[in-house]
């Protein structure tokens, strides 16, 4: 559930969209202005684009969703 290499560990933002890596070392990725974050599973099945997010270099939150 880390961010990729290379990126602060804070992270807020709105999820721009969602994709999969199959040979990557993070395979379920979200972007965050334009960056690429690799995610858990749970996670990122959970998350829809458009949602705001928040990691806190631990652990990945919804923070506001996009619909409701």
């Amino acid at each position: 559930g880390s961010p990729a290499i290379g990126t602060p560990a804070q992270v807020v933002g709105w999820v721009d969209e969602k994709r999969r890596d199959t040979y990557g070392v993070f395979p379920w990725l979200i972007v965050i202005n334009h960056l690429e974050y690799g995610v858990p599973y749970e996670f990122w099945l959970a998350v829809e684009i458009g949602d705001l997010v928040r990691y806190d270099g631990q652990t990945w939150r919804i923070v506001r969703r996009a619909r409701g």
